[in-house]
C-alpha cells in the first residue's frame, strides 16, 4: 500500500514514479567482496565474467519453456539472445521491438533478430491504440506505480507470448557502472548523493521549491545492508534501490509474464559490483565480457556505440558522439536516435485518441481536488494554445489520475 500523501505525490510528479513504495522484489540482497578480484589480471576477470554470466542465465533457463526477448539496440538484451542461442534452437526463441522508426532500439533490434534469423515481432509507437482499458492494464500491470503512455499494449504482448519465458535485460548496464557516474566517484556524501539523484531523476518541469525537495529527500531509500557495498558508490546504491525498484523494474517487468532477469541476480551483483572500480567506469569490464563471449553479435551495430560494434576505436566513437551533439543543438531531439520514444508535446496536439484522454484525465484529476497547488487547466489550455510545452507535466498528471483510479488499496492521506 502506498501513502499518498502530498510528499509522495510530488515524487510523482517530480520523477514520474512515488518514491514512497516498499515493494521491492526484483534487487536482492547483495553485498561486494572487492578483496577477491583485486589481484586478478583483466584477462583473468574476462574469463571469470564470461563463466559467471553465461552460468546465472543457464540457471535461470527452462528447458521445457519457449523463450520471448523485448530486443532493443543496446547490450543486455542481445547478451541474453547470445547466450539462449547456446542453449536451445531458434525455434524456441522469439522477440520484439518496440518503439519509434528510426530509433537505434527499434531498428537495431529488428537488425539483429532478422541477422540471427530469429522470428521478431515488431511495434511502432505510431501504431499504437491508446484507450483507457489498454491504459488501466499497463497500469495494473506497473503495480499503480509508474507514469504511462511509453509501453505497449501487454494485453497483445500476453496474448502471442503467454506460456513463453520473458526475458529481460533489467540492471545489466547500471550493474555493470552505467550509472558510475564522474561526480559520484569522488563524492559519497549521502545527502549530497540524494539531491544529486533527484535532479538526475527529474522527468518534467514541474519546479519543487525547498520544502517539497525536503521532503522528496526523505523518501528515498538507503537499505541497511548498504554497509557491505563498499565497492560501489552511494549513487548506485540509491539507484539500485530507488529508480531501479521503484520505477524501472515496474516498467519492464509488469505483472502477468514468466520472467527471468538474469542480471539481477546475486550471484551476478555480486562479480559484476565487485570488479576494481576502474572496470566500472562506463561499463568497461562488461563490454568486453560481451566482446570476449559473443564477438558475433557485439561487432555488430549497437546503440551504446551509437550505431557501432564494441569494438570500435575511441577516435572514432568521441567523434560520432560530437557531431551528434552538435546536430542535437541545430536540430534538437528530432535528430535523435538515442531517443525511442515519441515527442508527448506533439502527441497531445496531433493524435485524438492521446488528447481524448489526456483532456479527461486532467478533467477528473481536478474535479478530485487532489492537486490544489496546481493550475491543471491553464497547464493543459497553455499546452494546446502552444504557448509553453507542458507534455512532460501533463503526460505525469494523467498518469497519476489512472493510477488513482485504477488502485483501490491506495492509502490516500
Amino acid at each position: 500500500m502506498k501513502n499518498l500523501n502530498n510528499a509522495n505525490i510530488k515524487s510523482f510528479l517530480n520523477c514520474g514514479y512515488f518514491l514512497d513504495y516498499s515493494h521491492n522484489l526484483h534487487v536482492p540482497k547483495f553485498k561486494t567482496s572487492p578483496e577477491l578480484l583485486i589481484n586478478k589480471t583483466e584477462v583473468e576477470l574476462i574469463e571469470h565474467g564470461s563463466i559467471i554470466l553465461q552460468e546465472v542465465i543457464q540457471d535461470l533457463f527452462q528447458k521445457t519453456s519457449k523463450h520471448i526477448v523485448p530486443l532493443s539496440g543496446g547490450l543486455d538484451s542481445r547478451a541474453i539472445i547470445a547466450a539462449l542461442l547456446n542453449m536451445t534452437s531458434t525455434e524456441n526463441i522469439e522477440t520484439y521491438t518496440f518503439g519509434m522508426p528510426g530509433s537505434y532500439d527499434y531498428e537495431l533490434g529488428q537488425y539483429i533478430a532478422k541477422h540471427f534469423n530469429i522470428k521478431n515481432y515488431a511495434i511502432s509507437f505510431n501504431d499504437v491504440q491508446f484507450n483507457y482499458d489498454m491504459l488501466n492494464d499497463a497500469s495494473s500491470r506497473f503495480d499503480h506505480q509508474t507514469h504511462l503512455f511509453y509501453h505497449p499494449d501487454y494485453r497483445i504482448i500476453e496474448q502471442r507470448f503467454s506460456d513463453y519465458q520473458y526475458w529481460s535485460g533489467f540492471l545489466g548496464g547500471e550493474s555493470a557502472g552505467g550509472h558510475f557516474y564522474k561526480f559520484t566517484r569522488s563524492n559519497n556524501n549521502i545527502n549530497d548523493n540524494k539531491h544529486y539523484f533527484l535532479k538526475k531523476n527529474k522527468y518534467s518541469a514541474y519546479p519543487l521549491d525547498k520544502s517539497d525537495f525536503k521532503a522528496l529527500i526523505g523518501l528515498i531509500d538507503i537499505p541497511e545492508f548498504a554497509s557491505h557495498m563498499s565497492n560501489i558508490s552511494t549513487y548506485e546504491i540509491i539507484d539500485f534501490y530507488n529508480r531501479q525498484t521503484k520505477y524501472i523494474a515496474p516498467h519492464v517487468l509488469p505483472k502477468g509474464f514468466n520472467h527471468a532477469s538474469p542480471f539481477a541476480t546475486k550471484k551476478w551483483l555480486e562479480f559484476i559490483c565487485s570488479v576494481p572500480i576502474k572496470y566500472r567506469i562506463n561499463c568497461d569490464l562488461f563490454e568486453k565480457i560481451l566482446l570476449n563471449l559473443y564477438p558475433e553479435f557485439f561487432k555488430l551495430p549497437t546503440k551504446n556505440k551509437l550505431g557501432y560494434g564494441l569494438d570500435v576505436s575511441e577516435f572514432k566513437f568521441f567523434r560520432t558522439r560530437l557531431i551528434n551533439k552538435i546536430r542535437q543543438k541545430t536540430y534538437g531531439n528530432s535528430k535523435r536516435k538515442d531517443l525511442n520514444y515519441f515527442d508527448f508535446n506533439e502527441f497531445i496536439r496531433e493524435k485524438s485518441d492521446v488528447n481524448r484522454l489526456v483532456k479527461d484525465s486532467l478533467f477528473q484529476l481536478e474535479k478530485s481536488k487532489r492537486i490544489d497547488w496546481l493550475d491543471i487547466q491553464k497547464i493543459y489550455k497553455s499546452h494546446m494554445n502552444k504557448e509553453t510545452n507542458n507534455g512532460g507535466i501533463i503526460q505525469l498528471l494523467a498518469s497519476l489520475e489512472i493510477n488513482l483510479r485504477n488502485n483501490e488499496s491506495l492509502n490516500l492521506n
